[in-house]
């Protein structure tokens, strides 16, 4: 059933009515789609996003085949003054005609290929009966007709990218509702190797994902022989991940190879981030961002992926092992190696000497740019691009490792009782060090850092890739939006869209708690943080909260040194003795999950769980309905200042020079001056996020420090929580009184 959006000729198509918020979204992303716009949306969780970003970008492509199809034409009067303009509209027009029945009967035959396909698919009791009777009714993609415009390798793809493949498995499944728009849609998803490998004796044999690429492209494996059939199937029905593996295997084909088949003639394209990231994994596998469109979805995620996959580090000892091992290797068989081997081996070896030499002088921390370094310690001579070369077109990483492993078991035989350390897959390292350096950009700097045990080299990126038509970010919790300005590019405004949550304001309540009940400020940050006062303000709030909130608390503290000094004393005063006969109490730790167990007793007899803003149970852990009727925010989690920070703040200073566009450079100086604020309210956004999950939720969330009485710092939290925040003072009683009407009032809804 069509829907109309904002616009009376846009008209989106969903199995349901929608609410009058996705249709604003849907609406929202067709404009930026259309106008190739840069935009940042926040959508909370339950208001149906990922169905809105998919309906909104499909009902685009669809418009947008014929454009799509003409831009090639050369149609411009002003190329020829002579010709009429009659003339001109008439050729145009049968041009179009000549599109738009060439995209009917492309979108005809596909529909009739998927048609047979799920036919089959559905109505076999499994993958074998189906290969038995597939008859290979779909054209091979690489050998599409060059009339159909859907198999055209230059139009228009939609990339949808999230942190896993669970979350790309939801698009997937959503995709398969959309019937009235997605029967003439090719569907791929974009995975490495790693994903979908089905050879176990391959798999095995490697110990990382590089070593998966070389064996893989050195072998003669019997899945990558034949893989159209699988491309076929891929190509005409759409399958999440597990699918593929389950196909590969049932047909011994390899999906990888499939995909390589099936992408770059896909119409939309699933894929976690370091596939789009990360320019070598990209091509690699035909995914191309110019012009195209990028969705990030989970998007409060993006920059720092971004900046993870394009940092790489090295260590002092580490490179002193591994110029043992390349020794050890290079004697041990030295009749073999010669000529053009020996000359790139000795060229590595003198690569990790003068890294080697470099770091041994360090004597503290020092940050510089790419080419200062290589001048400041000698390799501006190497040749990366062919030591880059040799390291992956050669099986000489693998050997290496084995060889280093062999070593290591034997060091461990001769030295039993005493710890070594020994790194095996170094090699690997300095590969991916090696490959940083050549496409860095050139504002991105080295970072050199000294402790008592080892000096570590770091490449930290600070710039973002560009190129595409259009780029969304989107998220359930995407504030401060400030923090992604960084992305858009320059001299141009972010298309900005924030939904409404999907809950009424009477089920969600925050309350700041800035004095203690003698009326004296309360500020919970590192000096004080083992104040008394503040400690035994905050047990006895506790004690007091775990007798009127039901199910489960949830308390964030600002680190996890910080969570053990209030442990300790929680233990010590008495205060775990009250609160446990009420409720049992976690405490989040760095190796354990406690988070099923605090689920099981929030269902059960209620629970506590104290945990650490930024740690394991602050991100990606729903802690819907019974799991968090309360989340208490002890002090403010600014994170400490670095060099890292400072160079973000250098780099943001100098672009807000360099821009021409008044907005721009604001925004720049914005991320210069307010690093710091930005990602700790980022933080604070996340865990309270974690709370409301859907429309009939409801929770309370606490503030507790006075600092967050300052304007100025709040006006960084999600909407709602700001028109939530009541203007009183609360002390603990007027609390209390608080708390009990509102978990009554809902208790009986």
């Amino acid at each position: 059933m069509g829907y109309m959006g904002e616009k009376a000729d846009i008209e989106f198509s969903l199995p349901f009515k929608p609410y009058p918020n996705q249709l604003i979204f849907m609406n929202d992303a067709y404009e930026c789609f259309d106008k190739s716009r840069f935009g940042l949306f926040e959508s909370p969780t339950g208001s149906g996003k990922t169905v809105s970003i998919l309906c909104s970008a499909l009902t685009w492509l669809k418009n947008n085949r014929v454009k799509s199809f003409m831009c090639d034409l050369n149609l411009d009067s002003s190329t020829d003054q002579n010709v009429p303009k009659w003339v001109l509209e008439n050729a145009y027009n049968q041009k179009r005609q000549m599109a738009e029945e060439a995209i009917r009967e492309g979108e005809l035959n596909f529909e009739n290929l998927r048609k047979k396909v799920s036919e089959r698919i559905d109505n076999s009791d499994g993958v074998p009966m189906l290969r038995k009777g597939y008859k290979r009714m779909a054209p091979n993609p690489a050998e599409s007709d060059p009339k159909d415009e859907m198999a055209n390798p230059n139009k228009t793809q939609i990339i949808i990218c999230s942190r896993t493949f669970s979350q790309l498995n939801q698009y997937v499944k959503e995709f398969r509702k959309l019937k009235d728009l997605n029967n003439d849609v090719r569907l791929a998803i974009g995975c490495r190797r790693s994903h979908v490998c089905i050879n176990d004796g391959i798999k095995n044999r490697c110990k990382n994902s590089d070593e998966l690429n070389e064996e893989c492209r050195r072998s003669k494996c019997e899945y990558r022989l034949d893989v159209t059939e699988l491309s076929e199937i891929s190509t005409c029905y759409a399958l999440d991940l597990e699918d593929l593996v389950r196909f590969g295997k049932e047909l011994n084909s390899c999906a990888y190879y499939s995909n390589l088949k099936t992408v770059p003639n896909a119409d939309v394209i699933l894929a976690p981030y370091v596939t789009i990231i990360n320019e070598s994994i990209r091509e690699s596998m035909g995914i191309r961002i110019k012009n195209n469109i990028v969705i990030f979805d989970e998007g409060h995620n993006l920059i720092d992926a971004i900046t993870e996959s394009h940092s790489c580090k090295l260590n002092l000892m580490g490179l002193k092992d591994l110029l043992e091992q390349l020794k050890g290797y290079l004697h041990k068989f030295k009749s073999e190696i010669k000529g053009m081997l020996l000359e790139r081996i000795s060229e590595i070896m003198k690569l990790v000497k003068a890294l080697i030499d470099g770091l041994s002088k360090v004597v503290e921390w020092e940050n510089m740019k790419i080419t200062t370094f290589n001048v400041k310690y000698g390799l501006e001579d190497f040749k990366f691009h062919e030591i880059i070369n040799f390291l992956s077109s050669t099986q000489f990483c693998r050997h290496l490792r084995g060889y280093a492993e062999r070593q290591y078991h034997i060091k461990i035989n001769v030295e039993m009782g005493e710890k070594i350390v020994c790194y095996t897959s170094m090699i690997y390292t300095l590969k991916s060090f090696i490959y940083s350096l050549l496409y860095c950009n050139t504002d991105d700097q080295i970072i050199v850092s000294k402790d008592e045990s080892d000096t570590i080299v770091e490449i930290f990126p600070v710039a973002s890739v560009r190129d595409a038509r259009s780029v969304i970010v989107m998220s359930g919790t995407l504030s401060p939006i400030e923090e992604f300005l960084s992305l858009v590019p320059p001299e141009t405004e972010p298309y900005i869209h924030k939904s409404p949550p999907v809950f009424t304001n009477d089920r969600f309540l925050t309350a700041i708690v800035d004095r203690d009940s003698k009326g004296m400020e309360l500020v919970f940050d590192y000096s004080r943080r083992e104040n008394e006062r503040e400690l035994e303000y905050l047990c006895d709030l506790i004690e007091n909260l775990v007798e009127i909130v039901p199910n489960g608390i949830v308390c964030f503290f600002s680190s996890y040194s910080y969570l053990n000094v209030f442990y300790n004393f929680f233990l010590k005063s008495g205060s775990m003795d009250k609160v446990s006969s009420k409720k049992t109490v976690f405490k989040e730790q760095k190796s354990v999950n406690v988070f099923p167990e605090y689920s099981k007793n929030c269902l059960e007899n209620g629970a506590i769980l104290f945990a650490v803003f930024g740690g394991n149970q602050s991100e990606g852990v729903d802690f819907s309905d019974e799991l968090a009727r309360l989340v208490l925010l002890v002090g403010i989690p600014y994170p400490p200042d670095s060099i890292k920070l400072k160079i973000k703040r250098d780099y943001y200073s100098k672009k807000a020079l360099e821009c021409s566009n008044e907005s721009s450079s604001k925004n720049y100086m914005t991320l210069s001056n307010e690093q710091r604020t930005l990602l700790c309210y980022k933080t604070i956004n996340q865990c309270i996020g974690r709370a409301m999950r859907h429309k009939g939720d409801y929770a309370v969330v606490i503030l507790l420090d006075s600092r967050y009485r300052n304007r100025e710092a709040t006006r960084y939290l999600m909407n709602y929580v700001k028109k939530s925040i009541s203007e009183h003072e609360f002390k603990s009683i007027k609390l209390t009184q608080i708390l009990q009407e509102f978990y009554k009032k809902l208790s009986r809804v």
